[in-house]
């Protein structure tokens, strides 16, 4: 994907891709999709602290604090630290990520939700396949385009959620903002302190950079001096740029009947084969991943199934007396048993008393 001032490509660690990237795309920054590096870490070296450790070398954004969470995890286990070492940090650990690209993403959700959007389309043979695909970026290509079109801001909503959701971070640590300069300032937390350059749109921990959007820090800083943090954003994330985006449409094409004809072979469907059992339609996910569960099945579970409401008005079910519109009425009478036992059981004990 491109981002930012070049281009940026996340690849599953496949050696065809790497090499391939390294000629074709010269100038591309070639990350590894971390997930995939942590589910082959996990195997060897299970525990919840080596899970931490190696989500906080990934996402540590300056080489000091990379360094730091792996020392941690050389003094827990030498074996996991050398193991992650070979696999090149430089490709998955934000520390290392170039900056000014306005992408600090090491995981590889867009293809990921590509491939679940085309669920159904990939069984089909290979021309009916890419015309579904083709539809279904037609068709997104227009929503996304009408979606701009109610942009009330200038920053894109998505942006504008992230930078309120820092805001509020920012007041829950109360970060402490020393002016150095007029553009200058020092950010203190605690025992940690970073420098802010809000001309030079620098930050000691590079979060800034890497991202293009201000970090708590930076917001920090910038509310000491009362600016709104929306006016340092990247312009890859305005509206203008989201509509330069999806300005272009794809044109719509007519049937496969009016389509013309050549006399080369025509390409036969595969050979049917039946695999053993249901055929699978889910994505097969890796043991350490997380299933998202309905929430509608997760609260049948704890409330049970729904009761049915009956009105007692007009006897129906689905609503109450409340908001009933119907005539009323009368109750069907009930069914007066006889006193006495049932002639069932009655016959039993005589069929008791008879083989006695």
């Amino acid at each position: 994907m491109e981002c930012g001032l070049g281009l940026t490509l996340i690849s599953d660690q496949h050696k065809a891709i790497i090499e391939a990237v390294k000629d074709v795309f010269l100038n591309a920054e070639h990350k590894q999709f971390t997930r995939h590096i942590y589910a082959n870490f996990i195997k060897k070296f299970r525990g919840l602290q080596s899970k931490n450790l190696f989500w906080a070398a990934a996402k540590s954004t300056s080489k000091q604090w990379f360094e730091r969470h792996m020392e941690e995890l050389k003094t827990n286990s030498k074996g996991a630290y050398d193991h992650l070492m070979k696999r090149n940090p430089i490709t998955w650990s934000r520390a290392f990520f170039e900056v000014g690209r306005a992408c600090d993403a090491f995981e590889n959700g867009m293809s990921e939700s590509f491939n679940s959007c085309i669920r159904t389309a990939r069984r089909k043979p290979i021309i009916s396949m890419l015309e579904d695909i083709r539809r279904f970026v037609m068709r997104r290509m227009f929503l996304m385009a009408k979606k701009s079109e109610r942009f009330e801001h200038e920053v894109c909503p998505i942006i504008r959620k992230k930078l309120e959701d820092i805001k509020k971070k920012q007041r829950e640590w109360h970060y402490e903002v020393t002016p150095s300069g007029n553009d200058i300032f020092e950010a203190r937390s605690e025992k940690n302190a970073y420098v802010v350059k809000i001309r030079e749109q620098t930050f000691t921990c590079r979060s800034w950079q890497l991202s293009s959007i201000p970090c708590v820090h930076t917001v920090a800083a910038l509310g000491f001096i009362n600016i709104k943090p929306e006016t340092y954003v990247s312009n890859w994330f305005t509206k203008g740029v989201f509509k330069e985006t999806y300005k272009h449409c794809i044109k719509p094409l007519k049937g496969s009947m009016h389509w013309p004809k050549t006399d080369d072979i025509k390409p036969l469907p595969p050979k049917e084969r039946r695999m053993p059992g249901r055929p699978s339609v889910k994505r097969k996910r890796d043991p350490l991943e997380k299933e998202k569960k309905n929430k509608k099945e997760k609260k049948n579970k704890k409330v049970g199934t729904a009761r049915k409401v009956t009105c007692q008005n007009c006897k129906e079910t689905g609503h109450n007396i409340r908001s009933c519109t119907k005539e009323k009425k009368d109750p069907q009478p009930k069914v007066v048993r006889a006193k006495g036992r049932n002639k069932k059981e009655k016959s039993r004990s005589v069929s008791r008393e008879g083989v006695e």
